[in-house]
């Protein structure tokens, strides 16, 4: 009996032992000093000149150059003090892009779109389906202030036309306005 509780001592002793080295003494998952983490990819980066593809969570030196297989293709990085960046390509540069700030955690509210990052998310592999002839969707952050000067856009190709057409979306106040009697016109 003795035998038993002692080996269940033993047993409890390692179990807690292994719970308090997960909870409490996990490895740093965030990136060292002179390292990016990869957030989310818009299209393929990769590592050059080795031209390894890079895929989320991978980590890569800061100031590594890298490829962009497309203009449009983005990246975003989380450097060691959790703040974001978007890669965007530049060819000018000898790295070959350029590094802006992202600013998400204070321009984040639910339900309404706050920046350019949050409005491509909300539109990203997602149909619209509208009831009606209208659609309206509320824009409410000072990134995408909407005035006679900055606007939205859709554009599309008219069968047989070799030209693509924007045609200028209505807006009123914050809310951006898609009505399907006016983009064909």
């Amino acid at each position: 009996m003795t035998k038993q509780i002692f080996l269940l001592a033993l047993l409890l002793t390692a179990c807690s032992a292994h719970l308090f080295a997960n909870t409490f003494c996990t490895p740093d998952s965030l990136p060292k000093q002179n390292e990016l983490q990869v957030v989310y990819i818009k299209g393929k980066v990769s590592l050059q000149p080795s031209g390894k593809p890079l895929k989320k969570n991978d980590y890569f030196r800061a100031g590594k150059p890298l490829k962009f297989a497309e203009p449009g293709h983005r990246m975003v990085t989380m450097n060691h003090k959790r703040n974001l960046f978007i890669a965007l390509p530049d060819t000018s540069k000898s790295i070959g892009y350029l590094l802006e700030p992202l600013k998400l955690a204070a321009n984040v509210r639910p339900g309404k779109i706050m920046n350019y990052l949050g409005f491509q998310r909300y539109l990203e592999g997602r149909r619209l389906v509208a009831i009606g002839d209208k659609l309206s969707l509320e824009i409410a952050g000072n990134e995408l202030e909407m005035n006679e000067d900055k606007f939205f856009y859709i554009q599309y190709q008219w069968t047989g036309d070799t030209k693509p057409i924007n045609k200028q979306l209505a807006f009123s106040g914050q809310n951006l306005i898609i009505d399907k009697s006016m983009l064909l016109q």
